[in-house]
């Protein structure tokens, strides 16, 4: 096996005789969301700039654990400069 990033994006799980990568993290237009390796529940790890934790979970549908959920960071202008130029100059993803 090769070497895992140290934030732990992702982890190897059993699954009967195979080995599956399993997701840990999810980003999306209202935040970022966790899993708990250990207990696999759900968990709002950040929301973004103009929402709040309160209202990201009563847009969810199902129950959700905000506490310790913090403000996502704004992207400074050299990250999308890169973003925008390097990464998806045809913004095909970005807008």
């Amino acid at each position: 096996m090769g070497s895992w990033p140290s934030d732990l994006s992702h982890v190897y799980s059993l699954t009967g005789t195979q080995r599956q990568r399993s997701l840990l993290r999810t980003s999306g237009i209202m935040g970022v969301m966790c899993f708990r390796p250990s207990t696999g529940a759900l968990y709002l790890a950040s929301y973004h700039p103009g929402l709040s934790p309160e209202k990201l979970a009563e847009n969810t549908g199902f129950p959700l654990d905000i506490e310790g959920a913090t403000e996502t960071a704004t992207s400074i202008p050299e990250e999308l400069r890169i973003l925008r130029v390097q990464v998806d100059p045809e913004r095909v993803f970005l807008n």
